[in-house]
């Protein structure tokens, strides 16, 4: 988890210095494909329950996207 949480911030102050508005997602999306790729070769009950966490997180997360794009309309 240490391993994700950095690299996600590294992408995180990459992207602000780019003054990029999406740096914020970029970083999340970064910590998210980290989580699932450590997940597999990681079998400790608390690595699972932050995997599931993180897959919690997405599904709200597309929620969200598909609430927003509709009030768009």
């Amino acid at each position: 988890m240490k391993k994700c949480v950095i690299k996600s911030m590294q992408v995180y102050e990459h992207e602000l210095e780019k003054e990029d508005p999406e740096a914020g997602d970029d970083a999340n999306d970064d910590y998210i494909g980290c989580i699932e790729e450590q997940t597999d070769a990681c079998r400790y009950p608390i690595m699972r329950h932050v995997f599931e966490q993180t897959e919690a997180y997405k599904k709200h997360v597309k929620q969200l996207e598909i609430l927003e794009a509709e009030e768009r309309q």
